[in-house]
């Protein structure tokens, strides 16, 4: 049916909301609509109202059942992917607007990578907060591409994270933090007669990693690569440095893990570290976000309290590449 031009102009008006649109999406990430009144706190009824209501408004058929489920038309897939995009932006506004005043109040929300964003990105977040109250910090845990991801669809404010080579990231400004250095680990009990492991020794140990496929773990097989250690007896692999920790503590291997992550259990004595001598290994953490991104006074308050806590004795990673292309180290985050 064609739409007159007045028509076609009211479709955007006030006649669909942020609200709405809500709703739709809330019913396409469940396929259900009794699921998403439930999430969203409303009566089913209203949320078939809305539904009915955007189709009419759009001229087009959005949903059809399937079953007991909700599926998306070919039309309602791509109003799904607007929808969420006019959502995202409109979030990401909120953030950036409650703190353009004096940078002492605000919101942002952090993407992390698995290790820095469980441990490292929580302490900084909780320090933070400490000397600025009324900011409000909210931290979201991904894999490495998916923390790059949610920076550069505005899901995120910025990330601190590691970082994959084999991602575009032409769209995103990538400032190089400093390194954490890896520190192999092991249980009180397990092989106490290993203090120290060269690299002959270090062929030869049973490993706890991250599964092949990650970044993690393939950053961490291409540093022992270069020392020679080719080949490893890898038992158990676990997706989560907290697990991976607790297999360790049971005695199920030994472990390479960043000493931000494992730093508390070696203090309190829940795990021993093992001397690695010649070896010199460590992991680099970035900041990014979005280029073209305007930065609140508190997300860059923020931004800055995190450059200047580098811990001591740490140093700035090496120049990142990425499809051939050097990354600048530093970039600024101010606008």
């Amino acid at each position: 049916m064609h739409l007159s031009a007045n028509r076609r102009e009211r479709i955007f008006g006030p006649h669909i909301t942020l609200f709405k649109l809500d709703v739709f999406c809330r019913v396409a990430e469940l396929s259900n609509v009794t699921r998403a009144a439930e999430s969203l706190g409303i009566a089913q009824p209203a949320v078939t109202a809305h539904l009915r209501d955007l189709e009419e408004k759009l001229n087009t058929k959005l949903v059809a059942r399937n079953g007991r489920n909700i599926i998306l038309t070919e039309a309602g897939e791509r109003v799904h992917r607007w929808a969420t995009e006019i959502l995202t932006r409109s979030l990401e506004m909120r953030r950036e607007i409650a703190g353009l005043t004096d940078g002492t109040a605000g919101q942002a929300v952090i993407a992390g990578s698995m290790t820095f964003g469980t441990y490292l990105l929580t302490d900084l977040v909780v320090a933070f907060r400490a000397l600025f109250p009324n900011s409000r910090i909210t931290t979201k845990i991904f894999s490495t591409p998916g923390a790059t991801e949610a920076v550069r669809t505005g899901v995120c404010d910025f990330g601190m994270l590691t970082l994959d080579p084999r991602q575009e990231l032409d769209d995103l400004l990538v400032e190089g933090l400093w390194e954490d250095h890896l520190l192999l680990v092991a249980a009180n009990d397990f092989m106490p007669t290993v203090t120290m492991a060269d690299v002959k020794t270090l062929s030869t140990l049973p490993y706890v990693c991250a599964p092949r496929g990650l970044v993690r773990r393939e950053f961490e097989d291409e540093l022992l690569q270069l020392h020679g250690i080719i080949h490893r007896d890898v038992g158990i692999e676990l997706g989560h440095p907290e697990a991976i920790k607790r297999a360790v503590a049971m005695g199920a291997g030994v472990s390479f893990i960043e000493e931000s992550a494992v730093r508390a259990d070696l203090d309190r004595g829940a795990l021993r570290c093992i001397s690695t001598p010649g070896l010199n290994l460590s992991v680099p953490l970035f900041l990014v976000h979005r280029r073209g991104k305007l930065l609140s006074e508190m997300q860059r308050r923020l931004i800055e309290f995190i450059q200047a806590s580098q811990p001591q004795g740490s140093r700035e990673p090496r120049a990142f590449a990425t499809r051939g292309q050097k990354r600048t180290r530093r970039a600024s985050t101010r606008k």
